[in-house]
């Protein structure tokens, strides 16, 4: 009973940060879409901006149509996120076990909020809360009480037994043979293995051998577990620095954004220079909003591996 619950609550775990998984995935597809139309809108502008240089005579009509290029570039791209955006929303669908309803309102948006890990607790709270821990054990007990049945089935064994009630049909002076007389029967059985063909040492030795391979497997389940608590916090500290890392990107590109478009403005700039200002910006933006999905799906991964209830 406690190893269909354990199995019960391992398929709900699971569940739940598939969903999670998915929702987040919903948030970052959502940022994702966000950044390509900042690009494009910026890209618009830009054009527009050139367009009115290319009457006035400053500019020529090659630049437009490079501009042209991005712009269509980033709609493509925008398109892609449109559709992966949609699957995940079936996706999500499927798990809430809503399948007609193609696009579940989520509500949110993606964001970062730092927590400190302490490893050892929560390598203490994984080997504590982790069903499959439990699993392992309940399987290690039944193979050694397996072997422990097997120890004691060629013993000699001794078995008593009684029955009390009453018959008829006795053949005795002055009693009809109809009438009831109260009866007691009493039973003693003595066996004793002589020669099984070698049988129960082999049941023994099979026992002892599914005995260190349940040890095994709950060994290897434990060391399993240390890992996925060690990876998920590997996750999270590198998502920390990814996320510092992408600020600074972030900063850096938008610098270098209103620079080189002040450069193309007042004539000593290249409008390649401006494109290429935008698409690293953008750039800068998606790693930000990568390193805002890893660490908070990262978190869910080590509430995962330490056993935590996440629904």
């Amino acid at each position: 009973m406690q190893t269909a619950q354990d199995n019960i609550l391992v398929a709900r775990r699971d569940l739940a940060f598939n969903a999670a998984q998915t929702y987040y995935n919903i948030l970052f597809m959502r940022e994702s879409i966000r950044v390509q139309d900042e690009q494009i809108a910026s890209l618009v502008a830009h054009r527009n901006e050139m367009e009115k240089r290319v009457e006035a005579g400053v500019s020529t009509k090659f630049d437009v149509t490079t501009t042209d290029v991005r712009i269509t570039q980033a709609q493509n791209t925008k398109l892609d996120l449109q559709n992966q955006l949609r699957n995940q929303q079936v996706q999500l669908a499927r798990l809430l076990h809503k399948p007609q309803q193609a696009d579940i309102p989520v509500k949110g948006r993606l964001s970062y909020d730092q927590q400190p890990v302490n490893l050892e607790a929560e390598l203490t709270k994984a080997a504590a809360n982790r069903p499959e821990v439990k699993l392992a054990k309940d399987a290690e007990a039944t193979a050694d009480l397996q072997a422990k049945l097997i120890d004691k089935s060629n013993l000699p064994s001794l078995g008593v037994g009684a029955q009390v009630g009453s018959k008829n049909g006795y053949i005795l002076p002055n009693v009809a043979i109809t009438d009831m007389r109260f009866n007691t029967v009493g039973v003693a059985q003595l066996s004793v293995p002589i020669y099984d063909g070698g049988k129960n040492r082999k049941q023994r030795l099979e026992a002892a051998a599914s005995y260190r391979a349940s040890q095994a497997r709950t060994a290897d389940t434990q060391e399993q577990i240390r890992a996925d608590v060690r990876q998920a916090a590997n996750n999270i500290e590198f998502s920390q620095a990814r996320y510092n890392n992408a600020l600074q990107q972030v900063a850096q590109a938008t610098d270098a954004l209103t620079r080189a478009q002040g450069r193309y403005r007042y004539g000593v700039g290249q409008n390649l220079d401006v494109l290429d200002a935008e698409t690293q910006l953008a750039q800068a933006r998606l790693a930000r909003a990568q390193a805002m999905y890893n660490y908070t799906l990262g978190q869910y991964q080590l509430k995962r591996a330490t056993g935590e209830q996440i629904w």
